[in-house]
């Protein structure tokens, strides 16, 4: 059976690292590496993760540099063909290795939707339908979390997370891999589950989002010029205020849908 490896960062995430080690020690696909990347955290990280008796669960601890460095650093030690990433607030479903897998090839990335919980209690399925045109979706607005991506360890080797992002690493390096003619695939069903947390990247303030945004327009034009629509609508998000571009999130029922 081919080897996937896992890489999950953590910071200062002990009391919620147990449920996103136990999602991926209890996928249906076995055959796997999990590799915790402790980026310096100060409570029991270390111990929750030791405490584990399971051969295919490895502990790596770096000074604190983020969370892009950490997953960099369990890149650089992944032995296995295939390479995942799960955040440490976070978990996957069962099924979701044994279900991408047999999509996965050396120039593709594959990867699912995923089920948002946010704070409100609201609920969101991301994307909510099946992407026939990944890539000029993924131009135009990143659809593909981490968290439920499989790509060839070689691409995560060759091309690292830009850590000096303080968001959206993964568009940005989805547009990186579009820039060098990798596929993208979706798998219409939800492959993990999100939490947003007071600390989660995602809820950061509206300042690292705007700098970030305009750090990938400036770095990813030639790509975004494929396809005027993406272009104008990245730099409306980059230069307009906040408000403006503020999306209204729906309750919407999660429905998993057969391959």
């Amino acid at each position: 059976m081919t080897l996937i490896s896992v890489v999950i960062p953590t910071f200062n995430r002990g009391h919620l690292l147990d449920r996103a080690i136990d999602s991926v020690l209890s996928q249906t696909y076995r055959e796997l590496e999990l590799i915790v990347v402790d980026d310096g955290s100060t409570d029991d990280t270390g111990v929750v993760v030791e405490r584990r008796r399971d051969e295919r669960v490895s502990y790596i601890r770096q000074d604190n540099a983020g969370a892009p460095s950490a997953r960099n650093r369990g890149v650089a030690v992944a032995k296995g063909a295939w390479i995942a990433f799960l955040d440490s607030d976070d978990e996957w479903d069962p099924e979701l290795l044994e279900a991408i897998l047999p999509f996965a090839a050396n120039d593709r990335v594959v990867f699912t939707s995923h089920t948002v919980v946010f704070r409100s209690g609201t609920v969101e399925l991301v994307p909510d339908a099946p992407v026939s045109d990944a890539v000029r979706t993924l131009l135009r607005r990143n659809i593909a979390s981490t968290q439920t991506a499989l790509l060839p360890t070689h691409l995560a080797q060759g091309n690292p997370f830009d850590v000096s992002l303080p968001r959206f690493q993964d568009w940005d390096l989805w547009l990186t891999l579009i820039a060098a003619d990798v596929k993208f695939v979706h798998i219409p069903i939800s492959g993990a589950t999100l939490y947003r947390q007071d600390d989660s990247i995602s809820e950061g303030p509206s300042g690292a989002r705007q700098r970030s945004l305009r750090l990938i327009l400036a770095k990813h034009m030639r790509v975004l010029r494929r396809d005027p629509v993406a272009l104008a609508r990245l730099f409306v998000r980059a230069y307009s205020p906040g408000k403006i571009v503020a999306v209204r999130h729906r309750r919407r029922s999660v429905v998993k849908r057969a391959i």
